[in-house]
């Protein structure tokens, strides 16, 4: 029973909630999940930066950009 109160108390911390909204990145990998789905291809080159649009983006992460779209 302790172990079991410890573990829904540290789901129950205020921290935890806010981690998901300070990650900046997670709109970026929900944009690019998108945009994924939408082309049914894993995205090889820039399409969101007007700095470096078509330069070489390596996403490692495909699978998760996906399912957080």
């Amino acid at each position: 029973m302790l172990g079991i109160a410890l573990f829904l108390g540290l789901l129950a911390q205020p921290w935890r909630s806010m981690m998901v909204v300070s990650d900046a990145d997670s709109l970026m990998w929900q944009r690019v999940g998108d945009w994924m789905i939408d082309h049914q291809q894993i995205l090889r080159a820039d399409v969101f930066s007007h700095t470096r649009e078509g330069a070489r983006y390596i996403t490692k992460e495909w699978g998760a950009n996906v399912i957080y779209a």
